[in-house]
């Protein structure tokens, strides 16, 4: 193949298709708000093979508790909050 004919293609398609995704996932939200009520949002798990191609792509899915809503987000960063031990559930002793 002739380079000028792979960089013409590139130039005509290419580089507006890597210039669409990079644009599209930068609009992704990256906190932890939902986009409608403003309610926290939870990272949800996908299966297997979705799984792997959004840790991929570095997109989490998300599910809203307020108004029952799945999105789509960057993931959020593991050290960004000040108050860690909020996430974290506590455990309790079970007395039967």
């Amino acid at each position: 193949m002739d380079f000028g004919f792979v960089l013409f293609w590139f130039v005509l398609l290419g580089s507006k298709l890597v210039l669409g995704i990079v644009v599209i996932y930068m609009l992704l939200p990256h906190d932890r708000q939902c986009a409608v009520c403003d309610a926290e949002i939870l990272p949800l798990e996908s299966p297997r093979l979705v799984g792997r191609m959004l840790r991929f792509m570095r997109i989490q899915r998300y599910w809203c508790i307020e108004c029952d809503r799945q999105s789509l987000g960057r993931p959020l960063p593991s050290g960004g909050r000040t108050n860690g031990s909020a996430l974290r559930p506590v455990p309790q002793v079970r007395v039967r």
